[in-house]
């Protein structure tokens, strides 16, 4: 999970929905599938891509994140997998 101080976003990798949530509502509902939430899910999610990518203690989940997020990470140069066609 990630945070942003205002909204939490959540991967879990034996679940297809992601999970983003405001934090300063008391029963907060999921906001992922909302378009108006969209920048905030993506800029949390390659945050939690940087943190997963930079600790080796993650790379199980490192690899399916990135598979799962590919619209909203950066790729890096000489990365094959991830290039676009």
């Amino acid at each position: 999970a990630m945070h942003d101080g205002r909204h939490l976003y959540s991967y879990n990798l034996s679940s297809d929905t992601p999970e983003l949530y405001d934090l300063h509502d008391d029963d907060p509902p999921n906001l992922a599938a909302l378009p108006q939430h969209a920048a905030t899910r993506e800029a949390l999610a390659r945050s939690l891509g940087a943190f997963l990518e930079s600790d080796p203690r993650w790379q199980c989940y490192w690899s399916s994140f990135r598979i799962d997020h590919y619209s909203a990470l950066p790729r890096p140069k000489g990365d094959q997998q991830l290039q676009q066609h």
